[in-house]
C-alpha cells in the first residue's frame, strides 16, 4: 500500500504545480478562517477537529499527510485519480468531510 501511495504522490506533485501557482495566505489568515474541503490539506491536519473528520474518513491521507505537496486542498486532492482509487476521496466521501467540517 505504501508502494502505491508513494506513486500516487507523484502524480499528487504535478496537480500541485496549480496549486502552488496561486498565492498563499498568511498563517494567521489561514487559521482564522473555516476550514473546508478548499482548504489545504496541511492546515486540515492540524486542526485536531478536522483531522479527526479525516481520520474517520480517509486515515491514510492523514497517514502519509507528508507526501502530499504543499499547498493542496482536499478538494484538489480528490481531482486525483489516485486519491480517489487508493485513499477512498470519492465524491460522496469528500461531500461527507465538507458536511462535518461546516459543522466545526
Amino acid at each position: 500500500m505504501k508502494t502505491l501511495f508513494i506513486a500516487a504522490a507523484a502524480a499528487l506533485t504535478l496537480a500541485a504545480g496549480s496549486a502552488s501557482a496561486q498565492t498563499a495566505p498568511d498563517a494567521s489568515a489561514a487559521s482564522a478562517a473555516k476550514l473546508s474541503a478548499d482548504s489545504q490539506v496541511t492546515d486540515l491536519i492540524a486542526n485536531q477537529k478536522s483531522r479527526a473528520i479525516l481520520e474517520k474518513h480517509v486515515p491514510i491521507v492523514v497517514e502519509y499527510a507528508d507526501m502530499i505537496p504543499p499547498g493542496l486542498s482536499l478538494k484538489q486532492l480528490g481531482d486525483v485519480e489516485e486519491a480517489r482509487s487508493m485513499a477512498g476521496l470519492t465524491p460522496e466521501v469528500l461531500k461527507a468531510i465538507s458536511d462535518e467540517l461546516a459543522g466545526l
